[in-house]
């Protein structure tokens, strides 16, 4: 899965669960951020997607930011 998320292109990753229809689709600056990173836990229902940006060294003053969005899904993506 990280493979997968590593070689895409662009800043959009959906996860979707068919059995019980939702997911959650996440839009991000790709050129912010080093890598995602998914993940998911059997004792919890519950999956993730983390973002980690690439390592900025900040002078007093300045600052980093960045930007995501993310959205409910009752459909799967592309129907």
């Amino acid at each position: 899965m990280v493979q997968a998320l590593e070689k895409a292109k662009g800043g959009r990753y959906a996860f979707f669960n068919h059995r019980d229809r939702y997911g959650a689709e996440i839009d991000y600056e790709r050129a912010s951020f080093q890598h995602p990173a998914f993940w998911w836990s059997d004792t919890f229902p519950q999956a993730n997607l983390d973002l980690y940006t690439k390592v900025v060294e900040l002078k007093p003053g300045e600052s980093f930011s960045f930007e995501y969005s993310l959205k409910y899904l009752s459909q799967a993506p592309g129907i």
